[in-house]
């Protein structure tokens, strides 16, 4: 699907999300191979949130670390936010934090879809993929992730969007590839 068939207007709202460590230990999420606060904005994060909100999504991006925030913080936030589908990035040294974090979704905002990309997810989607309500985008998450958020709130099918990997009742579906996006600039 071209650049353009995917740039139709939707109404979903979406927060990216980077939870707060469970062990006190913060994963660096840009490369991943770190524990320690790192104060630069995640590019890989803010591409894919620029792509939806370009498209007419509402973007939110919630750096607990940066806040400072503790589990009963980000706990009361979920509580309290409408947020029709979390993101999150994640990296091998946060995997545990980010699962923990889809189990506080789980048990506060109920079968709400939460989508993982990122390197981990990409290499290890399996772990990621726990419910049916879990997706895990693959590779470059910009303009997949554009028509995951899409077919979601259509409620229609994610059969053949390349590069998603989802749960069905008896398997775990991981769809062929995307090709790179060529044009970067866009």
């Amino acid at each position: 699907t071209g650049t353009k068939d995917l740039a139709r207007d939707t109404d979903m709202k979406i927060t990216f999300l980077v939870p707060p460590p469970i062990d006190g230990n913060i994963p660096e999420r840009v490369a991943g191979c770190a524990f320690l606060l790192y104060y630069v904005p995640n590019i890989f994060l803010l591409s894919a949130a620029a792509v939806l909100e370009k498209a007419g999504c509402e973007v939110k991006y919630i750096e607990t670390t940066i806040k400072k925030w503790d589990q009963k913080q980000y706990r009361t936030f979920l509580r309290e936010d409408l947020s029709d589908v979390y993101g999150f990035y994640s990296v091998n040294l946060s995997q545990e934090t980010d699962m923990q974090a889809l189990k506080d979704i789980r048990e506060i905002r109920g079968d709400v879809p939460v989508v993982f990309f990122g390197p981990a997810p990409s290499d290890r989607p399996a772990e990621f993929v726990v419910d049916e309500d879990s997706y895990v985008v693959r590779g470059e998450p910009e303009y997949t992730m554009l028509e995951l958020i899409k077919a979601l709130e259509a409620k229609s099918t994610i059969n053949g969007i390349k590069s998603v990997s989802f749960k069905t009742i008896d398997n775990i579906i991981h769809n062929a590839n995307r090709e790179p996006i060529e044009d970067l600039d866009a």
